[in-house]
C-alpha cells in the first residue's frame, strides 16, 4: 500500500511556485484594463455630446427656441423673454420645471429622430404636437 502511494506521488508533477511579482503585474494589468474601457467609454459619450438626446437649441416656428445643455438645465427662448428651467427626462418623457413661477411646469412624451424633435402631451381630449428642428449643438 506505501509503494502505490509512493508511486503516485512520483507520477504527480509539482507545481511550480506562485511568485508574488508575477500576481502583482497581472493585477496591475487587470487594472489598467478596467481603467482604459472606463476611459474610452467616457470619451465615446463625451464625443456623443452626451447622452442627454435633447442636447442642443432646437426651434419651434423660427421665434419660438428651447434650449437643452445636457445637463437639466435649459431655456424657452422667445423675442422678448427667456425662460430658465430644469429638466429631467425619464422613460421617454421629459418634465419641464420653469424657475419663474408665473411660467407653468409641463411634460412631453419625446422623440428625436436625426435632426427632428417631436414632443407630444395630452391636454383635456386633445393630443398637441409640436416638430422642433435642431438648430445647433450649442446649448
Amino acid at each position: 500500500m506505501v509503494n502505490l502511494q509512493q508511486k503516485n506521488r512520483r507520477k504527480q508533477k509539482a507545481l511550480p511556485p506562485i511568485r508574488p511579482a508575477k500576481i502583482k503585474k497581472q493585477k496591475h494589468r487587470l487594472l489598467l484594463s478596467a481603467v482604459l474601457g472606463v476611459f474610452i467609454a467616457l470619451m465615446a459619450v463625451g464625443c456623443s455630446g452626451g447622452a442627454d438626446p435633447l442636447w442642443g437649441k432646437w426651434d419651434l416656428d423660427g421665434t419660438t427656441v428651447y434650449v437643452f445643455d445636457g445637463k437639466g438645465s435649459g431655456a424657452l427662448e422667445l423675442p422678448e423673454s427667456r425662460y430658465e428651467f430644469r429638466y429631467e427626462i425619464k422613460d421617454g418623457t421629459v418634465s419641464i420645471d420653469f424657475t419663474d413661477e408665473k411660467v407653468r411646469d409641463i411634460s412631453y412624451a419625446f422623440v428625436v429622430a436625426s435632426d427632428e424633435l417631436t414632443l407630444e402631451r395630452s391636454e383635456k381630449n386633445d393630443t398637441i404636437i409640436y416638430k422642433l428642428k435642431k438648430q445647433s449643438n450649442d446649448a
